[in-house]
């Protein structure tokens, strides 16, 4: 049984990724490539204390009575299911939105890294669940 995140947890999380994403598109933003690198480092840095956070969080609630306990299988497969249609729908659409963000590649070839990219948060998401059981 585990606890949910605190808002601390949530807010760590989400600022770290937004700086791994400012870092990686910094050149769309028209920033110069030092601040992509600073952001990198940033994202890194903040992961790193999201991982921290989980951790002790993770260990105080083995113990704790009230801990959330784990939903039913048929809620995690539903979970699985909206989570792989979400990456569909975002692979689908990644060769129209792409060259917005400064790649410059055919559209073929946008459609080959959108389904590779489907097949690997796919994976990702199967491998992990498999671990949470």
């Amino acid at each position: 049984m585990t606890s949910k995140p605190s808002p601390a947890e949530n807010a760590v999380s989400v600022a770290a990724s937004l700086l791994f994403l400012a870092g990686i598109f910094h050149n769309a933003l028209k920033l110069p490539d030092f601040v992509g690198t600073l952001f990198i480092l940033a994202g890194g840095v903040g992961m790193w204390i999201w991982i921290r956070m989980q951790g002790i969080r993770r260990r105080e609630s083995a113990n704790a009575p009230d801990a959330v306990p784990k939903p039913a299988v048929g809620v995690v497969m539903k979970r699985r299911l909206i989570i792989i249609g979400v990456y569909a729908i975002a692979c689908a659409a990644s060769p129209f939105w792409m060259q917005y963000t400064g790649v410059n590649l055919p559209f073929s070839e946008t459609v080959i890294i959108a389904v590779i990219t489907f097949i690997i948060c796919v994976s990702m998401t199967l491998v992990a669940g498999r671990r949470q059981q």
